[in-house]
């Protein structure tokens, strides 16, 4: 008998989207990096998801079932800079509901996180 796996999920974004992140994600040993630097533009080129059930990112059946649910913990997102700056970074987006966003649609939306962040923080 088959078993049949089941994914509901739906990526914040997907490979070609422009996409507002910090300078590579918060990497203050990165040259030429700068603490105040108000983010990056970046494309991004790939999507890679891994899987909740296993360390390895991987599901394995150990029990007779038909169908299996499979959760994302985090997809990890290969960025390539609009600029020369740096070269291509990853970035981990954690899936949780307490998990913090780590790329941002636009400029904006990403400045008003890092104010937000700031506020939270009483600086």
């Amino acid at each position: 008998m088959p078993i049949r796996f089941s994914l509901e999920f739906a990526a914040p974004f997907e490979v070609g989207d422009q996409v507002y992140t910090q300078s590579p994600y918060n990497d203050k040993s990165t040259p030429g990096n700068s603490p105040n630097q108000p983010g990056i533009q970046a494309t991004v080129a790939s999507a890679k998801l891994v899987l909740s059930e296993d360390p390895a990112g991987s599901t394995t059946v150990t029990e007779l079932v038909s169908q299996k649910t499979i959760q994302v913990d985090r997809i990890i997102y290969t960025l390539i800079p609009d600029d020369d700056t740096f070269s291509a970074f990853t970035v981990a987006w954690l899936t949780g509901e307490t998990s913090q966003p780590q790329l941002f649609a636009s400029q904006q939306e990403w400045l008003r996180f890092q104010q937000d962040q700031k506020n939270d923080s009483g600086q």
